[in-house]
């Protein structure tokens, strides 16, 4: 649902302050996880955002952590 609404032009902040898990992803940060090293996150998360260009959005990715919408900002 929150990957369709982005699909059809929703501001990004709205739809990661609605349906994000993690206290804490709305405002100030809406969801950006800022530069990390790759050993931060599991394998699964990282190997979509390195398949990612730079400003490109993945489709739903699942890992250990839960569900993602990525957005490759470097």
């Amino acid at each position: 649902e929150a990957l369709d609404k982005l699909k059809k032009g929703a501001k990004w902040d709205d739809v990661v302050t609605k349906y994000s898990a993690v206290a804490g992803a709305g405002a100030p940060r809406f969801g950006n996880l800022g530069r990390f090293a790759a050993s931060t996150f599991d394998k699964t998360f990282i190997d979509a955002v390195r398949a990612l260009k730079k400003d490109q959005m993945s489709e739903v990715v699942e890992s250990p952590m839960g569900f993602h919408i990525i957005v490759r900002t470097e």
